[in-house]
């Protein structure tokens, strides 16, 4: 036989030797009853029941000597072929070997080993940092230590982990030994709960679980992971000079990142900022028929790492009352010439006046020519410009006078009163003298002798008319209606039949022809 040979079986006899002498494992949970079975006693002997190395019973010739009861509470009793060690309550005084010895040091049979089980110690939960910044890797590990006796058990300690009460189950999580490695973590873990909890094993047999550790959570590091503007989406138009908005910017940062508002580019003051929370007060500065407003959210300085700031922004509506800008008409040229307060235009009859009007509001407004209280004339919009156009067709000498341009808004939902804006003018329209109602230009009057006869002609002109009456009779001022409508008066005074004659008034205004007006003086009776 080889040399290979020989030490192959010598070491297959010590592993079968050596097994055969390890001895048997009891494992009982402190407190709980248990029974221990030892080969009987030798029946020609003296021996010993052993515990350790001290002597709980002696045996002679295979009967029991004395108590049966030792001080730590064991009790033994033989059957046909083992010694049964009882105890009722087993605590860490009873965990060791127990064996049957001879006089003479030689052990009968194998040992008992009794481990004596009980809870680990109450586990706590360390970590290699507790402020990672995302999406770093944290290890999380349980420490706790076995108190199950005696010291040489083999049991291994095995720890299981929970997240807010449930398993850790995600593929981000891996457990090694008695640590939880967290691959990577998130935003979201600063609101977990971990807990392990610790248990004995060996094959076959798992002791009574610790105690769950204290809850332990990170406090993970992380820029602005969104920006949400609450409230943004129902806004009404705000009012000019009223305070924006009932609106909220927040986000998620930890450190609580840096809130700012922002109004058309221009940083505002901080308001009301709360955790990762700001409310927008800006009183609207000035006249716009919009706004757009920015959240923007940063890291503060100096925190040891960096993101990247994120924004979102909104448009809100404002509305003001209208404003008449300018105003302009349409010359005799084709040219638009600016109209002041308290301006007059001049155009000559049935020539349509031609009005542009520019009107700064929100919402747009309705505009009118208004003569009086009578509208004249609309404004059609150009867009949503806020210019408009006014024609009157067909002006004459009568329609001379003051008009108004009405601009008119409502502000819609929140004010119902009614805002508008005037631009007033005054319009002449130039016209030739003629006769009021008539184109007859012979008057025929009856009077008797040596009577004074007025005669009048009631004429409409623009400019103011100036006149001429024919030889014989003498003039009077002028009455003055309105500003177009003049009385033109004249007196004679009939005393022979000669003076019985026709008479006139030529009247002119430097437009069109002169105009005569005849009368024709009849003596009474005569036709």
């Amino acid at each position: 036989m080889s040399s290979t040979s020989v030490l192959l079986v010598i070491l297959l006899d010590c592993l079968m030797l050596c097994q055969g002498n390890r001895p048997r494992v009891t494992y009982r949970d402190r407190g709980t009853m248990t029974k221990l079975y030892l080969p009987k006693p030798p029946a020609d002997r003296i021996s010993q029941i052993m515990f350790r190395n001290t002597t709980l019973f002696y045996a002679s010739f295979g009967e029991i000597d004395g108590a049966s009861v030792t001080q730590d509470g064991v009790r033994v009793r033989l059957t046909n072929t083992n010694a049964v060690l009882m105890i009722n309550r087993v605590d860490f005084i009873h965990a060791g070997p127990y064996f049957i010895k001879m006089l003479n040091g030689n052990i009968t049979g194998r040992e008992k080993l009794l481990v004596v089980t009980d809870t680990p110690m109450n586990p706590h939960i360390k970590a290699d940092t507790v402020s990672p910044v995302v999406p770093e890797a944290v290890t999380l590990c349980c420490n706790s230590t076995s108190r199950s006796k005696p010291d040489t058990h083999d049991l291994t300690l095995r720890f299981t982990w929970r997240i807010n009460g449930t398993l850790a189950t995600q593929l981000r999580f891996s457990a090694n030994s008695s640590c939880l490695i967290i691959k990577s973590t998130v935003p979201n873990d600063r609101y977990n709960r971990f807990t392990c909890q610790a248990i004995e094993e060996t094959q076959g047999y798992s002791g009574p679980p610790s105690m769950e550790s204290d809850e332990f959570q990170l406090t993970p590091r992380y820029g602005p992971q969104f920006v949400d503007i609450d409230g943004a989406g129902s806004l009404s138009p705000m009012i000019m000079g009223d305070v924006c908005c009932p609106v909220v910017c927040s986000t998620d940062c930890n450190p609580s990142c840096v809130i700012e508002w922002w109004r058309e580019g221009v940083l505002l003051p901080v308001h009301q900022t709360s955790d990762n929370q700001s409310r927008l007060l800006d009183k609207c500065p000035t006249k716009t028929r919009e706004i757009t407003y920015t959240c923007k959210v940063r890291l503060p300085e100096n925190v040891g790492f960096t993101a990247s700031m994120m924004e979102r922004n909104f448009t809100v509506s404002v509305y003001y009352p209208p404003k008449i800008t300018n105003m302009m008409y349409f010359d005799e040229t084709d040219q638009f010439q600016p109209i002041n307060t308290s301006d007059v235009i001049t155009l000559p009859e049935a020539i349509k006046l031609v009005l542009r009007v520019d009107v700064d509001s929100n919402p747009n407004s309705d505009v009118t020519l208004l003569h009086g209280q009578h509208i004249v004339g609309t404004g059609v919009a150009n867009g949503t410009t806020g210019r408009f156009s006014i024609h009157v067709d067909n002006p004459q000498c009568i329609h001379t006078g003051t008009y108004v341009v009405r601009a008119t808004n409502f502000f819609k939902e929140k004010i119902t009163a009614v805002h508008h804006s005037e631009g007033l003018f005054g319009l002449h329209v130039s016209c030739a003298p003629r006769v009021v109602r008539s184109t007859n230009r012979t008057v025929g009057l009856t009077r008797e002798r040596y009577t004074a006869i007025p005669i009048n002609v009631t004429v409409i002109a623009n400019p103011s008319p100036s006149f001429e009456w024919s030889e014989g009779v003498s003039s009077l001022p002028v009455l003055k209606a309105n500003l177009y409508t003049y009385i033109i008066r004249g007196i004679v005074e009939a005393k022979t039949m000669a003076e019985y004659r026709e008479d006139h008034v030529n009247i002119t205004n430097g437009l069109g022809q002169v105009l005569t007006v005849k009368f024709q003086i009849r003596p009474e009776g005569r036709t």
